[in-house]
């Protein structure tokens, strides 16, 4: 193979960014192709960032695959405002002549984040373990960013993290087809997308035992009904005719852990959502070697409503053989406790964890044995029943955990004896975490909320760590623009307040301003308030506390969690008076500001020794429209978005 200099020079520079150039069963190589690469839109519809990466050889097998994305705001800029595609793609092996694969890695859609806080961070991660192959040597990797914003005040920092899990695959790679690659209109009658999504025969590979349908499918855009990005059509997979699976198309966004967005982010849609990696559909298929099978996609029939939306798809057929392993189950994640960003709405947590478990093994999974605890602390076991397939997951939610009362935890959960065996692959049997313990609370607190127009959609629980509704009130028993209060008395242990929205907006959503607004906090039984709750908060709100010491049932009620800041904004919309409820945790100055959509001042006001307090703005002059109350001091600044009529 011929490399040119300049070819050689980057991939130097490339291995600078390895952290680990040599590793073992269970170890993790990481190779940065993107480190804090400023994206931005430039008029085009369509900017790529090209990297080389200096991945492992060959030689190097990899258990498991996982791409880290990293996103910042740029220093002095706001954050992308839109809900932009973005992709990652394996372009290049080899060398700059050696022809593009064209391979999507991973399909991700910026949140909405103009007015995202200049220091504000989150990560996603995608397991490519698919793709392990072709990650070796050196290879193109390209970011592309898609979309048309104004990029002289705005874009995003990227970082991409190829973390590489050294160890035995469970199935050995054959070889990968492309199938179904486009974006076509649905329901155009003219030119049907069933014309594009044709069937396909595909013979195995005489060493191949499974294939595994891997489907990036978006819809985006949209005529009078919705179609493709608001609509929900039934999809149908199918193999030699016969219907392998059935879906509804759509994606639920209301409990996205990044929230509040700007934006319709809590809008469910065509398999994505602002601010998320799209999960691919994956469907696996244990046939005969070298056997012959026809694949075909058939979308619910539809006659578009002009304009129409489309449907983008990338899609491959991977072959692979047998699992090595009959009896292998692995920890893939732990839900909870984490400090994970994709977890953060279900943690901080002190009782019932969750984590993920895989069969890995040839055999289907139906039992194994899982224990769990804090380092240094009592181990608990958990005997599991189920029926896993080859690849397949489950979230298992595991029995009761109180964590004791210290910081610096490790959480660490451990699957033995699949089906009775002894685990053929022990290297991923094990899976350990961070634990953030949640606050201690008093024995007495009270749950103050106000519903909203449609109190009817709200409901919520209090629940021990045995599982049991200590308090609840459920769905429909709620009266509209109703203040209630409720106390609970509590004996030491660890508990869980979930308020769920049925309507999927919260208790204020500014697309919505029929609801009204309403907000929900928890009191101490003297004075003060423990926690406002983000009433922008889709489908529900969750939160852990302790009371006491739980480990050793003693009463405690002295470390309350520190007071943050918070407001809310209200009515929404409004048309002659803006209100502001704003607290803060401890007095200063603040100045407060009506915003333009493009962030221009056209109101202030400023306060002194402020830390809680109504404010309010004349709006009868605004003309209607979008706008943001926003709050600052020098540790503090946050936005609430508002409609006047």
């Amino acid at each position: 193979m011929r490399i040119n200099v300049t070819f050689l020079a980057i991939i130097f520079l490339s291995i600078l960014v390895f952290n680990k150039l040599e590793a073992a069963t269970g170890d993790t190589i990481h190779v940065i192709t993107h480190d804090t690469v400023r994206i931005q839109t430039d008029g085009s519809g369509s900017t790529r960032y090209p990297r080389w990466g200096m991945f492992p050889p060959p030689s190097k097998e990899f258990r498991k695959v996982i791409v880290m994305m990293t996103y910042n705001c740029p220093p002095g800029l706001h954050c992308g405002e839109w809900d932009y595609i973005n992709s990652v793609w394996l372009r290049r092996k080899g060398g700059t002549t050696a022809p593009s694969m064209d391979l999507e890695l991973v399909r991700f859609i910026t949140p909405y984040g103009y007015y995202f806080p200049a220091n504000w961070k989150f990560a996603w991660d995608m397991d490519i373990t698919d793709y392990q192959a072709f990650l070796h040597d050196s290879v193109e990797i390209e970011y592309q960013h898609t979309g048309y914003e104004a990029s002289a005040d705005r874009g995003w920092l990227v970082t991409l993290d190829f973390m590489m899990i050294e160890g035995k695959p469970n199935m050995d790679f054959v070889k990968m087809d492309n199938m179904w690659d486009g974006s076509w209109t649905y329901g155009n009658d003219a030119d049907p997308i069933e014309s594009h999504l044709v069937p396909i025969t595909k013979t195995l590979d005489t060493s191949a035992n499974y294939a595994r349908l891997r489907i990036n499918q978006t819809g985006h855009g949209s005529d009078t009904f919705g179609c493709s990005e608001f609509c929900y059509p039934r999809r149908d997979i199918l193999m030699d005719g016969a219907v392998f699976n059935t879906r509804t198309f759509m994606r639920k966004c209301g409990d996205n852990p990044l929230y509040p967005q700007g934006g319709t982010w809590i809008y469910d849609r065509g398999n994505w959502c602002p601010g998320s990696v799209v999960f691919p559909d994956i469907q696996d298929f244990k046939l005969a070697k070298g056997s012959a099978h026809t694949f075909d996609i058939n979308l619910e029939p539809y006659s578009v409503r002009a304009p129409g939306g489309n449907y983008y798809f990338h899609s491959q057929l991977l072959q692979f053989k047998r699992p090595w392993a009959n009896n292998d189950a692995s920890i893939e994640e732990i839900v909870s406790p984490s400090t994970g960003f994709e977890y953060s709405r279900l943690n901080p947590v002190c009782s019932n964890p969750k984590i993920i478990i895989k069969n890995q093994g040839d055999n289907r999974l139906t039992s194994a044995v899982i224990s769990y605890g804090i380092d240094g602390q009592p181990f608990f076991t958990n005997y599991w029943n189920g029926n896993l397939s080859t690849g397949q997951s489950e979230e298992v939610e595991l029995n009761n955990l109180l964590l004791p009362d210290t910081s610096h935890l490790n959480f660490r959960a451990f699957i033995s004896w699949p089906n009775g065996h002894p685990d053929e692959y022990q290297a991923d049997d094990t899976a350990s975490s961070i634990v953030a313990l949640p606050p201690v609370h008093d024995s007495v607190i009270i749950f103050n909320f106000r519903s909203n127009n449609y109190g009817w959609e709200n409901s919520y629980s209090l629940i021990d760590d045995q599982g049991n509704a200590l308090y609840k009130r459920d769905s429909g028993s709620l009266g509209n623009n109703v203040v209630y209060r409720d106390t609970f008395h509590l004996e030491p242990g660890c508990y869980r307040l979930i308020f769920k929205d049925a309507g999927g907006d919260g208790l204020s959503f500014w697309a919505n301003p029929a609801q009204g607004t309403g907000y929900a906090r928890l009191l101490r039984k003297t004075s003060g308030i423990i926690k406002t709750f983000q009433a922008d908060c889709g489908n529900t709100i969750f939160w852990a506390f302790r009371v006491g010491n739980p480990d050793y049932r003693q009463p405690s009620g002295i470390a309350e969690e520190k007071e943050s800041n918070s407001f809310i904004v209200f009515p929404n919309p409004a048309s002659n008076i803006v209100f502001a409820d704003v607290r803060l945790e401890k007095s200063s100055s603040i100045s407060a500001q009506i915003l333009n959509t493009i962030g221009q001042v056209i109101a202030q006001k400023d306060y002194q020794n402020l830390k809680e307090e109504r404010i309010s703005f004349d709006i009868s002059g605004l003309s209607k429209g979008i706008y943001y109350l926003q709050i600052q001091n020098d540790h503090y600044k946050e936005c609430r978005k508002f409609v006047v009529e």
